[in-house]
């Protein structure tokens, strides 16, 4: 289920039970970017259920580990993280007239219900009909295992087509943070005065001409 956030920073708000494996990538989704929020929405009650507990019935280990854990109950302790029920406070296990009950009060909380699967016949299927019925703006997958949907007059989408149905109804993309300008340092290099001095380069052959014969031996050489 979504959410469009109007009075917040955040753009798009998710609403759900988060059970399936379609659903807690959602789930962590919503943990995962920051410009979206997440509502925990139990079928147990309150007094019985925790930010602990809810996540025992969705990760099993070693799934349990999963990487957003960390800021789920960062979330939580900074009470950024909405839990709601709707039975009663004690209520220990989750029936099926209290999952029908929550999923159907979840749907007319969201701007836009998503439904990743339902088959004809389950509780998925008989409140996406209602859902129907009511006009609740409402899509799914365009997988031919959704085609009990597509009946009910349900659009399906993939990745890409999704985009323009969900900036129709009002989503944003998330606003990019602007980075701050970075300015490179500038170095002041000292001037430096060169003084080129012209020195002799010349070579004195020194030779000793005693020699008899009139040959010359190259005895030493001189700079100066």
């Amino acid at each position: 289920m979504v959410e469009k956030n109007k009075n917040s920073l955040s753009q798009i708000h998710y609403i759900g039970a988060w059970h399936s494996v379609m659903e807690t990538e959602i789930f962590r989704l919503g943990l995962f970017r920051k410009n979206t929020t997440v509502t925990l929405f139990s079928a147990k009650g309150l007094a019985d259920e925790s930010f602990e507990s809810f996540l025992l019935d969705r990760f099993y280990p070693p799934m349990d580990k999963f990487p957003e854990r960390e800021e789920y109950f960062r979330r939580a302790k900074n009470n950024e993280l909405l839990m709601l029920s709707v039975v009663d406070p004690n209520q220990k296990k989750q029936l099926r007239k209290n999952i029908i009950e929550r999923n159907w009060v979840a749907c007319n909380l969201a701007d836009i219900v998503f439904v990743p699967y339902g088959v004809k016949g389950s509780k998925t299927y008989t409140v996406a009909k209602k859902i129907v019925e009511v006009k609740i703006p409402i899509f799914t997958t365009e997988s031919e295992e959704n085609k009990d949907l597509h009946k009910l007059g349900i659009p399906g989408f993939n990745r890409k087509s999704v985009k323009d149905f969900l900036e129709e109804k009002g989503a944003k993309l998330p606003i990019k943070e602007a980075k701050p300008e970075t300015i490179a340092p500038t170095y002041e290099i000292p001037k430096h005065e060169v003084t080129l001095k012209n020195k002799s380069r010349q070579t004195e052959m020194v030779f000793d001409k005693s020699d008899k014969t009139g040959k010359s031996y190259f005895l030493r050489k001189k700079r100066s």
